[in-house]
C-alpha cells in the first residue's frame, strides 16, 4: 500500500490533497505544526494519521517521512508582510525546512517528491 507524506497538511489545500490521496487508496500522514481541523472526517479514516511537528527539526521530518513512498510538500510561511517582519522566520521555514524535507526524503529513499507554494491572499481567499 502506498503512503504519503503531506507537510504543510492541515490546510484548505492539504485537506483537499489528503482526501484526493485517500480516495485514490493511499495512506496519508500529514506533518504540521498546526493541529488539524478536529470536525473533519479525515480523522475517522483508517489510512489518515497527524503527527504534530515542524520541518525545521530534522527529527521530526525524519519520523515523519519513514515509510513514506512519496512526499507532497505544503509546509511554508506564505505571508508577504510577514516575511519582512520576520525575514529569519521566514528563511528557517522556506529554506531549512525545504532542504530538511530534501535530506530525508533521499535518505530514506522517496521515489517521487511534490514541492507547491501558493501565496495566500485576501484575493485568493475569495477564489477558494
Amino acid at each position: 500500500m502506498a503512503k504519503v507524506l503531506l507537510t504543510g497538511g492541515t490546510g484548505f489545500i492539504g485537506m483537499i490533497c489528503s482526501r484526493t490521496f485517500l480516495d485514490a487508496g493511499w495512506s496519508v500522514h500529514v506533518l504540521d505544526r498546526r493541529s488539524p481541523d478536529l470536525n473533519s472526517k479525515l480523522h475517522s479514516h483508517n489510512k489518515f494519521s497527524f503527527q504534530k511537528g515542524d520541518i525545521c527539526i530534522v527529527e521530526d521530518v525524519e519520523r515523519a517521512i519513514l515509510g513514506c513512498d512519496a512526499v507532497v510538500h505544503l509546509a511554508a510561511q506564505v505571508s508577504i508582510p510577514k516575511s519582512f517582519e520576520h525575514p529569519n522566520e521566514n528563511y528557517r521555514t522556506n529554506v531549512i525546512g525545504t532542504q530538511n524535507i530534501l535530506d530525508a526524503s533521499h535518505k530514506y529513499g522517496v521515489s517521487s517528491f511534490q514541492h507547491q507554494v501558493l501565496p495566500y491572499t485576501e484575493r485568493l481567499k475569495n477564489y477558494l
